[in-house]
């Protein structure tokens, strides 16, 4: 029977779960309470040494992709994400937090013709290094969490993006928010609880690794109207996820 005041008292119980489940990942991210930790160490990836190292192990990696457990996975994903009937034919591929840009190159050697690839990144040093690199590519600075910052593209790939944000919460909104059909969610750190750790980057360089708990995640999406396609295991607690919106 519905409507009785059991059935009721239960369903508010649910709404109490899902909402303190939904805020776990807040609560859990300790530097909320160290006033300016959150952006610390955010302006680390404004450096051209940072770029130029960036360049180089992407160049050391495109030698032999298929060794390169990142980009297996990569190429695990993009197979059903090009044979979708829906995406037109190029489909507007955004690469959020490109860094020097070699997804793009990747996609022209895995799947040619299929996508139009734009970089972008926070960082003008390293969106100033992957031109250089890619002189035949887009490339253009953009800020996640600037407005409208996502529109306009059928797939929205992500690649330790979330994973070096203090701001993971945030970020997972803006990227399961934006219009495009397609959410390539890369390079993941998955915990049984969200947390976030300073960490030690690239040589001179810290930064953050943001573990985001899965049924977090997919919560998220859920409330975008997005659902779990598919996902590829990385390494140990790294996966990778795509996300559509049907």
């Amino acid at each position: 029977m519905t409507g009785t005041p059991f059935s009721a008292a239960a369903s508010q119980l649910a709404r109490r779960v899902k909402a303190a489940a939904l805020g776990a990942g807040r609560r859990l991210n300790p530097l909320r309470r160290l006033p300016g930790r959150l952006t610390a160490y955010r302006d680390r990836w404004r450096s051209r040494a940072v770029a130029d190292q960036m360049v180089a192990l992407a160049e050391r990696e495109l030698e032999r992709p298929e060794e390169v457990a990142p980009y297996r996975s990569f190429r695990e994903l993009l197979g059903p994400l090009a044979a979708d009937p829906a995406l037109p034919v190029p489909a507007r591929f955004l690469d959020m937090g490109c860094g020097a840009g070699a997804y793009g190159e990747l996609l022209e050697r895995w799947a040619p013709g299929r996508f139009a690839y734009t970089g972008a990144d926070y960082a003008q040093e390293v969106v100033d290094a992957a031109r250089a690199r890619w002189p035949g590519r887009e490339f253009v600075r953009r800020d996640l969490f600037e407005p409208h910052a996502l529109d306009g593209y059928d797939v929205v790939f992500a690649s330790a993006l979330v994973d070096v944000l203090a701001q993971y919460e945030e970020a997972l909104e803006a990227l399961c928010a934006s219009d495009a059909r397609w959410l390539f969610l890369h390079r993941q750190r998955i915990g049984r609880r969200a947390r976030v750790d300073v960490a030690r980057g690239y040589p001179g360089q810290h930064t953050y690794r943001s573990y985001v708990a899965q049924p977090q995640l997919e919560e998220v999406a859920r409330r975008h109207e997005r659902r779990l396609a598919a996902s590829a295991r990385v390494d140990a607690d790294v996966r990778s996820f795509l996300l559509v919106r049907d």
